[in-house]
């Protein structure tokens, strides 16, 4: 994806969000059954959750949504809501990423990144929600392949990525003080650098040597889709 379409869609999530935030102050409260806010109570909420994650970068091929580009993680947030309209939170999330281009590169990375997110819900009585913010992520990037000489090569690195995370969602209750939900989110880098990549690209030997293109061709992102248990009190 194109820094430039990066720079429009996280406009966009951050423009629909201050758009709503006009009403945020708006009436406090509870849930009703339809889990919409009709008092001043249960606006601490603590969820969990599990994702498929789908790298896009580098080393992405062609074929949509690829086997060998599919991995997973869980996370584990705290939100206090506010308003029947907005909420803010923070949100951990350890897990998986990997990829292959299917003819000489492949790598895999353990990633935990932290996110401190805004979440809007636009329109009153429907529990779909819209959440941006800012968070970081630090990988242990393992990656292996072949240069173009033929010669084969494998290191690690440790990488810290500054990420926007934009996240689309529904909410439904399930209980008193429980919902389920289900979230498509996208996540992307702020830079493609070394030691700031989700895929450790370009990658180097174990004495620095470049391998490969020596410049990234794309801004490192990764999408997901998971499902997502809230409790509140």
């Amino acid at each position: 994806m194109s820094a430039r379409s990066i720079k429009w869609l996280t406009m966009l999530s951050l423009v629909l969000c201050l758009l709503n935030s006009q009403s945020a102050m708006a009436a406090h409260g509870r849930f009703d059954r339809h889990g919409i806010y009709d008092g001043f109570n249960d606006n601490h909420h603590i969820t969990i959750g599990a994702n498929a994650d789908y790298y896009f970068g580098d080393l992405e091929t062609k074929a949509l949504f690829a086997s060998s580009q599919l991995a997973g993680s869980f996370n584990l947030g705290y939100r206090y809501q506010f308003s029947q309209y907005a909420a803010v939170g923070i949100n951990f999330t350890g897990g998986m990423l990997r990829g292959d281009d299917t003819y000489r590169y492949h790598f895999q990375s353990l990633y935990e990144s932290t996110e401190l997110l805004y979440t809007c819900f636009p329109i009153p009585g429907i529990g779909l929600y819209l959440s941006t913010g800012a968070s970081l992520m630090v990988s242990s990037v393992d990656f292996s392949g072949k240069s173009s000489t033929g010669i084969s090569y494998a290191n690690k690195e440790i990488s810290l990525s500054p990420m926007i995370p934009i996240y689309v969602g529904y909410l439904f209750n399930i209980g008193d003080h429980s919902r389920l939900g289900f979230q498509f989110s996208y996540h992307t880098t702020l830079m493609d650098t070394p030691n700031k990549t989700l895929d450790g690209y370009p990658f180097k030997d174990k004495e620095g040597n470049i391998i490969g293109e020596k410049d990234s061709q794309n801004i490192d992102s990764y999408f997901s889709f998971g499902i997502r248990y809230d409790v509140y009190f």
